[in-house]
């Protein structure tokens, strides 16, 4: 037991001193507050309004070379990485060696949460209406707890977008309400 623990020393040591390789998988962000996708956009955008599939929507994940367990996430059509500002805003930047851009994943449930690695109460969030939110908003976390949790799928354009319970009862109230104005104006006739 004690020397496969000195191997599994000696091989992360080796990885921090080597530099090692950095593991680059594509996925996409769901936010858990308004079912929508992470988009980054050439125009330094930055919001949660996009559609599966979309090439705006891919995201590659980049695992720590160290081997710390941080990830980076960079939008694979605009090449700029997710990051906070030293305010704890969420902003794109061309160069991501930053401790700022750096995020551990935190499992939690079928949810991740990303926090910063600079700053560890700092999390990565969205509202409702798909606007970033400040890392710190998570102050009033029993009201917005979802807005800080993503759903990660691998980027495949592929398959459709999964039909989730708020989008089927979406439909389903439009359709009730559409019924409801028929029969309204059946009776004034």
């Amino acid at each position: 037991v004690d020397a496969s623990v000195a191997n599994l020393i000696n091989i992360s040591t080796f990885g921090k001193l080597s530099g090692g390789t950095s593991l680059i998988k594509p996925y996409q962000l769901r936010s858990g507050c308004n079912d929508q996708y992470i988009v980054m956009d050439f125009k330094r955008k930055l919001n949660a309004n996009g559609l599966f599939g979309d090439p705006m929507t891919k995201l590659n994940f980049m695992s720590d070379p160290s081997g710390s367990g941080s990830i980076r996430i960079k939008g694979d059509a605009v090449r700029k990485f997710l990051c906070f500002s030293r305010n704890g805003r969420l902003i794109n930047r061309t160069n991501g060696g930053s401790s700022r851009c750096k995020f551990y994943e935190e499992p939690h449930q079928n949810y991740i949460k990303l926090q910063s690695v600079a700053n560890a109460k700092w999390y990565v969030g969205f509202k409702k209406s798909g606007k970033k939110m400040k890392g710190y908003a998570r102050k009033d976390r029993w009201m917005r707890e979802k807005c800080f949790m993503f759903i990660k799928s691998e980027f495949n354009t592929t398959h459709t977008r999964p039909k989730t319970e708020r989008f089927l009862e979406a439909k389903v109230e439009k359709l009730q309400k559409t019924y409801h104005l028929q029969d309204k104006y059946r009776g004034r006739r």
